[in-house]
């Protein structure tokens, strides 16, 4: 690229050389997000034989999440911080985006735990339920359990983003060679991706058990409900105060109703005077009224 500068003094023009180079990026954040629905889809064709035209679709969804992992876990995947945990990091180092070669946060990791459970259901490799395994112990691990009211509250991130942080002298990333530690409380909304993770791994029997859900369940009526079950709360913790626009996250928090049907009734209670119209949560709603009532 070639570039010509004319100084404010009416000087002779001045031609500089500036070279560009590509800075790639292989981002993970989204892949578990976007497998997650396609493998569930492929579930459903290969349980049904009613569906058999759909078959090479679902075929298709399969391969191209287990190529994506395969290269994404081959790159990014990071045993640790403690025996038996793990993660997927953001990026490589020196990659573009600021939090490179930093684990990726929890509500990341919640749709890549189920990604990688359904992976397992649909393909039996045990390193797909090995890595979601880890995920969950990573994030179970850093639970806090509240004793006296018998439920969890966490952060968005962990260790060393939430502990340690760093310096130029032990920096993870390049991007970002200064940081101070942060231990910032999930929100409701990001929040709905970690629930997915507790459930997803519930039912496979990895890591979490039906008490982990029930306490699960007391965050939400305790913490994320506001007491006049007008609104809901802008943090896990019941920080933040009222912060309707996360209403349709509210579908998320349903999940919990199959170890606390109270979070049903609440929920419903909550939103049908209260929240504005959305075809998704009403949809969860029906869904949920409907599996309680059989």
């Amino acid at each position: 690229m070639r570039a010509t500068v004319t100084s404010q003094r009416r000087a002779a023009p001045v031609a500089q050389s500036v070279a560009l180079k590509p800075i790639p990026l292989a981002y993970m954040g989204y892949i578990g997000v976007i497998y997650h629905p396609m493998l569930r889809f492929a579930e459903i064709v290969k349980s049904d034989l009613r569906h058999r035209r759909l078959l090479p679709a679902a075929d298709r969804f399969i391969g191209a999440a287990e190529e994506s992992y395969a290269d994404a876990s081959r790159r990014l995947w990071q045993e640790g911080p403690r025996a038996g945990e793990g993660y997927f990091l953001c990026c490589e180092r020196g990659e573009s985006f600021p939090f490179d070669n930093v684990g990726e946060p929890f509500n990341y990791l919640g749709r890549h735990t189920a990604s990688q459970l359904a992976l397992h259901r649909l393909t039996g490799k045990p390193e797909y339920r090995d890595r979601a395994g880890k995920m969950a112990l990573l994030f179970k691990n850093r639970l806090k359990y509240d004793a006296a009211r018998d439920l969890y509250v966490w952060n968005y991130w962990y260790d060393p983003v939430t502990t340690t942080g760093w310096t130029p002298a032990n920096s993870p990333s390049r991007n970002i060679p200064n940081y101070p530690p942060v231990a910032a409380v999930e929100d409701s909304s990001h929040g709905v991706l970690d629930i997915a993770l507790v459930t997803a791994a519930r039912r496979a029997g990895v890591v979490f058990d039906e008490g982990d859900l029930k306490r699960f369940a007391n965050t939400l009526l305790g913490n994320v409900l506001n007491p006049e079950r007008t609104s809901l709360r802008r943090r896990v913790d019941g920080a933040g105060g009222d912060y309707p626009d996360y209403f349709p996250a509210l579908s998320g928090w349903l999940e919990l109703a199959e170890a606390n049907p109270e979070v049903y009734r609440e929920i419903r209670r909550t939103v049908v005077p209260h929240a504005p119209e959305s075809v998704h949560l009403i949809a969860a709603l029906l869904k949920w009224e409907r599996r309680l009532e059989r």
